[in-house]
């Protein structure tokens, strides 16, 4: 396994990521791949990666396979085995990326390999892209590769991007579930800070920098946004696994005129379920103070947004 650790939007640890990403690890991966007379390989932005597979029917439109090749840090003590070694044991590849997202990359790459040496010739012309920077919004990468498409005059019938998992016991005597992903939710990154006057502890205010924060963190914690099932595609989802359901839970689920209330405080008691039905806020970082006894004079959170469909940024 690679090492490709993002880490900030302009600070990055590429561990000889483009010897033993790009000209090794892929390559050799993947010979018939990049051996095919209408397979087209190109590095974008230095180590995002383009494939341009020719169809044999110009008339139809292309789509598009995306994935990210970067993944978050790690804290190598917490780790049973390297994190960067892909250590199989008992069943499970253990290493950063396997979810996220490492595995969607591997399985494109898996088929269009199978299907080549199978003789597969596409009618429908498709691309595949690889961003390397995506932990960090994908600003050199996907942009670059969006710009790279856009200059060419490409235009898509379609793209598909990582996905949802597929979900064991999502309702007792359902078979495992294949999540559809149809919709995104939008995403904000919102900074709240206090400022005040620096101090010793031994003299303190009647109110921190710290306190304040703490106050207002709690007070949007304690709040969350309105409950919004129904409004959104998880309705259509249930309605849709009603059928394959025992007999009451099929009942509440093809009734949802009725039962919806109590099916959305159910999903309400979950952090799983609940980011279904509402925008949901995580306060992700805190920073203030330099000393035990020193009083600090600022204080800063960031609190990640992730905002369901059917809200606008204006409404949050």
């Amino acid at each position: 396994m690679y090492v490709s650790v993002c880490l900030s939007k302009y600070r990055q640890r590429i561990t000889d990521f483009k010897k033993r990403l790009s000209l090794e690890t892929i390559y050799e991966a993947y010979p018939t791949v990049h051996k095919s007379p209408f397979v087209k390989y190109e590095v974008v932005a230095n180590y995002s990666m383009l494939y341009t597979v020719e169809g044999s029917d110009k008339k139809l439109l292309p789509y598009l396979l995306t994935s990210h090749l970067d993944v978050v840090p790690v804290t190598e003590e917490n780790w049973k085995f390297d994190p960067f070694a892909a250590k199989l044991y008992q069943g499970y590849i253990y290493g950063r990326g396997t979810l996220d997202v490492k595995c969607s990359v591997i399985g494109i790459m898996e088929a269009l390999e199978h299907a080549l040496k199978s003789g597969f010739k596409p009618k429908r012309s498709f691309f595949i892209a690889f961003g390397h920077d995506e932990e960090v919004t994908g600003y050199d990468g996907a942009y670059h590769i969006a710009q790279t498409l856009e200059s060419r005059g490409v235009q898509l019938e379609y793209l598909l991007d990582e996905g949802l998992a597929i979900v064991k016991d999502f309702f007792k005597g359902l078979h495992p579930v294949a999540m559809i992903g149809v919709v995104e939710k939008g995403q904000a990154i919102v900074k709240l800070s206090v400022n005040g006057t620096a101090g010793h502890s031994a003299i303190p205010p009647p109110e921190s920098v710290i306190g304040i924060l703490s106050t207002a963190i709690r007070r949007i914690e304690s709040n969350p946004q309105p409950d919004l099932f129904g409004t959104g595609a998880e309705r259509a989802m249930f309605e849709h696994l009603a059928p394959k359901l025992p007999f009451l839970p099929r009942m509440v689920l093809s009734n949802l005129w009725l039962f919806r209330p109590v099916v959305s405080w159910v999903l309400s008691r979950q952090p799983q379920t609940n980011a279904l039905i509402r925008t949901v806020n995580a306060v992700t970082k805190f920073n203030a103070g330099i000393k035990d006894n020193v009083l600090s004079d600022s204080a800063e959170a960031v609190i990640d947004y992730r905002i369901h469909p059917s809200q606008t940024l204006e409404q949050v």
